[in-house]
């Protein structure tokens, strides 16, 4: 994880490691600009990097939710080592990665607002979407792992 800190939370895709790499930071104060610029820039990524369009789909869907969690939920703040919160993604051995974390810890919302607004469902998205889902959550933060694997033939 890079932890050099940027003015700006502008995606920047780049290509490291075993296969393509993907890494951003997230600005919760940012929000649905935020979220618009990340999913952008990891679409891109994904096409350049061959990834077969229902899958970049349904990983951009798993991926936003949690970034979405990440800027709604977490009270992560950038720190001057670290960044509020981050997505990594890499393609490797037919499969691509994604790690959506924080440095915040949960905030819960009025039960109400969730029964009026059908939400909620987060966990359930990104588990029925991704080949595997993982959520792990601690006094540092909360990290989201998600795991697909590509159709044959793909990268």
């Amino acid at each position: 994880m890079n932890t050099t800190r940027r003015e700006s939370s502008r995606p920047v895709p780049s290509r490291s490691g075993n296969g393509p790499r993907f890494c951003v930071e997230l600005d919760p104060a940012r929000r649905a600009a935020e979220m618009a610029l990340v999913r952008d820039a990891m679409r891109e990524w994904l096409r350049e990097s061959d990834v077969d369009d229902r899958v970049a789909a349904e990983i951009l869907v798993a991926a936003g939710e949690a970034c979405a969690n990440v800027l709604e939920h977490s009270g992560a703040r950038r720190t001057d080592t670290a960044p509020a919160g981050w997505v990594e993604a890499r393609l490797d051995n037919g499969f691509v990665h994604v790690v959506i974390a924080d440095n915040g810890r949960w905030i819960e919302r009025s039960p109400a607002a969730f029964e009026r607004r059908n939400r909620g469902r987060g966990r359930l998205l990104m588990a029925g979407l991704m080949d595997e889902c993982e959520i792990s959550t601690g006094g540092s933060g909360t990290t989201v792992t998600l795991r697909k694997a590509l159709p044959p033939g793909s990268r």
